[in-house]
């Protein structure tokens, strides 16, 4: 009799277990081999590879009054260079209503910087153009809207960590239309009393008081590191705007610019991409300027021209393989960047700098 009521027992609760929330894995795995010229001391250049897997575990639960909460996990598992510890990336939960948005709490990429990587800094400009100083928020708000008709508007602050110290803050609002193939983005961010490089989430914002002194504006091709500490005097200002057209027989263009600017320095970006789809392949290429820096309206001598190439093959409805061609030209050996932290592909000497790729990419 009590084997029984034990079996009834296990049943039962068996049947009457409560629902599970919807959780889902995804992300993409990179293959990267490459070379880059100037990558050495004596001006040598360097063979080289990076792996870079990214995992997102998602999840949902709809809610009794019909909205959702959300929520992610994610990281990017990649070469010893990068960050690697799970849920640095994004760690964040948001609640969803399809009539009203959505709001998120937590470690999640700013929208500014999404929307600078991509679809504008695709193809191998991202190097020179995404690179914002807050790729991410560590303790935020933000708030997606729903879409009006084709224009939606994403709004974000970084509350920082608050404390005698007055860590900084950062904020921003960016807003997106589009109408059949036509797309416009445009966005302003801002960081007060925070620093560019050092987030441990490897967005690029440790939200902290800056140094006492403005430390000396490190030279193209410095670390990120170095970078991070000559640019944790500054609050910066940025400000962009881009805009695509995608046509039915595969051609695509794009243009974006931005404007950045920290105290006394400003400085302007902009880039200009034709690509062209055709079956299973497709081919890009992409030319970008950073313009002179101005300090206290001054120039300084600094200007980047960048032109880059990339060819794609699909392997699969997963998998791509890709050839990716870049060169950056400097307008003088050994010149330094403004306080904005430029990849121009890890040259040593600050001179002109050429990296060609070979590599894959899969989305799981």
């Amino acid at each position: 009799m009590f084997k029984r009521a034990l079996i009834v027992a296990a049943v039962a609760a068996a049947c009457s277990a409560p629902a599970f929330a919807d959780v889902s894995i995804n992300g993409s795995a990179e293959m990267d081999v490459f070379y880059r010229t100037n990558n050495t001391v004596d001006g040598g250049g360097k063979l080289l590879e990076e792996i870079a897997i990214v995992v997102n575990v998602d999840g949902s639960d709809k809610l009794d009054n019909g909205a959702k909460l959300n929520w992610r996990l994610a990281q990017k598992v990649a070469t010893d260079w990068r960050y690697d510890s799970f849920g640095n990336r994004e760690a964040w939960i948001g609640y969803s209503d399809a009539k009203l948005g959505e709001v998120r709490f937590g470690n999640q990429f700013t929208n500014l910087y999404l929307t600078q990587d991509w679809p504008y800094g695709v193809k191998g400009l991202g190097g020179l153009f995404a690179e914002p100083p807050i790729q991410g928020f560590a303790n935020a708000i933000t708030y997606a809207s729903p879409n009006f008709g084709g224009f939606s508007f994403n709004a974000g602050y970084d509350l920082g960590l608050g404390g005698a110290k007055k860590n900084g803050h950062a904020g921003e609002i960016v807003g997106h239309f589009t109408i059949g193939g036509f797309s416009a983005d445009a966005g302003y961010a801002a960081t007060q009393n925070a620093t560019m490089g050092g987030h441990g989430n490897g967005h690029g914002n440790q939200l902290k008081a800056p140094t006492p002194a403005k430390a000396a504006v490190p030279a193209v091709g410095a670390t990120p590191a170095v970078a991070a500490v000559a640019a944790s005097a500054y609050s910066e200002k940025i400000t962009f705007a881009g805009a695509r057209y995608n046509f039915a027989n595969g051609l695509n263009l794009s243009g974006a610019w931005k404007r950045q600017s920290a105290d006394e320095h400003k400085q302007d970006f902009a880039l200009a991409r034709v690509g062209y789809v055709f079956g299973k392949q497709g081919v890009s290429l992409g030319l970008q300027r950073v313009f002179e820096s101005k300090l206290n309206g001054k120039g300084q001598d600094n200007k980047i021209d960048n032109i880059s190439f990339q060819y794609d093959y699909s392997l699969s409805k997963q998998t791509d393989a890709f050839v990716q061609i870049r060169h950056n030209k400097l307008e003088k050996k050994g010149q330094v960047a403004g306080p904005f932290w430029v990849n121009t592909d890890g040259l040593v000497n600050a001179d002109n700098s050429t990296r060609i790729l070979v590599g894959t990419w899969t989305a799981f």
